[in-house]
């Protein structure tokens, strides 16, 4: 987005997910301050964002299957040990 003495050439909205690719974003804003001449402080940031997709690592199925049983386990053996309490 071009920038022309301070403020944007156009203004633009969008709704939903992003694609691939780079992107601008602009954030400004202004406030009331006693700062002479104007009373008006003016402030602009702006920053670019690069959003491209990450290659996924694949999950190895034996730690995975591994993690998924130990907690399975330790539910069973928890609910095991509270009904033999109540009991």
């Amino acid at each position: 987005m071009p920038f022309n003495g301070g403020s944007s050439a156009s203004n633009r909205s969008a709704t939903g997910l992003l694609t691939p690719g780079k992107y601008a974003f602009l954030l400004n804003g202004s406030a009331s301050h006693a700062f002479p001449p104007s009373g008006i402080a003016r402030s602009v940031f702006a920053f670019t964002f690069d959003f491209s997709p990450a290659d996924a690592a694949p999950t190895p199925e034996p730690a995975s299957l591994l993690l998924l049983g130990t907690g399975l386990a330790g539910v069973f053996c928890r609910y095991r040990r509270r009904s033999a309490h109540l009991q």
